[in-house]
């Protein structure tokens, strides 16, 4: 009896391990609901971004942005089809702050891309949290999709992570 709960046990915790190294981080920001994989990496606004450079590749340019005030301070990080901002904090840990599209050659989890029809866009996400003008924001916990709409077709699509 004692070898089965064992057994159980070493199961469950193997799952939950495996379950923490393909999804992003529900403590940091309510959820995976807005990400893009990129070059067999994952990509989730507000997870810690340890290692993640590594996996993208070398970016085409580095440059600092903006400051966050007293929450860091903002890297750009320019890639072929998406601009990746970081926020790295006065202790130096860096978090994914936000993810830009700049073409339709990436996607998010849920297949839409800049082109993608309005239709698409509210059978993959619902409808709105908040709509202003041609601008669809959708919220999760603490991420945000947000749509720019031209034509009722997607011409800009931002991930980002809202730390407040």
């Amino acid at each position: 009896m004692k070898t089965v709960g064992t057994r159980l046990l070493a199961l469950s915790l193997a799952l939950i391990f495996l379950l923490a190294l393909v999804a992003c981080g529900e403590e940091e920001n309510g959820g995976d609901a807005y990400s893009i994989s990129y070059n067999g990496a994952k990509i989730c606004p507000g997870e810690k971004a340890g290692g993640l450079l590594d996996k993208l590749g070398t970016p085409k340019a580095e440059m600092p942005v903006a400051s966050c005030g007293d929450q860091g301070e903002q890297i750009r990080y320019t890639y072929d089809s998406f601009y990746l901002y970081f926020l790295v904090a006065s202790d130096g840990k860096q978090t994914v702050d936000a993810v830009e599209f700049r073409n339709d050659l990436i996607e998010t989890s849920e297949g839409i891309t800049i082109g993608s029809s309005k239709d698409a866009v509210q059978k993959a996400y619902g409808d709105p949290s908040e709509t202003f003008g041609n601008t669809l924001t959708y919220k999760n916990g603490k991420q945000k999709l947000i749509i720019q709409l031209k034509d009722n077709r997607v011409a800009e699509l931002k991930l980002a992570y809202v730390s407040q």
